[in-house]
């Protein structure tokens, strides 16, 4: 056996692994935005600028990338900040791909140090109104092409 404190301990907070542990138990609610919910995938990996660590989850439809959404307490706040990025990468988005130009206090959203439920549903919110968009661009092509 393992100490509580010890397990899963792969550097980010205890607030970030919460809302990862979020997202994975609602991934199928997410996917429920579709019209066909096997054709999402929601990857996961880690975010790390300094001492503010989380993870980054990117987020596809019928194998095309939609957005890139990173969470992470912010190192002297202790504000939970929520990241949003358009830039496809390869590999797991670091911090320069998700802030691209903006400042590093410049997020996308934050919540209190305690709204870790808050931060995870805006999260899941913005990933069903992606998906939703991104169908909704879709059929107005498939609509324009006939």
């Amino acid at each position: 056996m393992i100490d509580v404190r010890d397990y899963l301990n792969d550097g980010a907070n205890y607030k970030a692994q919460a809302i990862l542990a979020i997202i994975r138990g609602y991934r199928d609610e997410i996917a429920e935005a579709a019209e066909t919910p096997n054709d999402v995938m929601i990857n996961v990996g880690r975010f790390e600028n300094c001492r503010e660590q989380g993870y980054v989850f990117m987020l596809w439809y019928k194998y095309r990338f939609i957005k890139n959404y990173a969470v992470y307490e912010h190192r002297n706040s202790d504000a939970i900040c929520v990241l949003i990025s358009d830039k496809q990468t390869i590999n797991t988005p670091n911090a320069r791909d998700m802030f691209g130009e903006r400042g590093k206090n410049d997020v996308d959203k934050s919540f209190p140090y305690n709204g870790i439920m808050d931060a995870a549903d805006y999260i899941i919110d913005q990933m069903r109104k992606e998906i939703t968009q991104f169908e909704e661009k879709t059929t107005q092509i498939r609509l324009y092409e006939k």
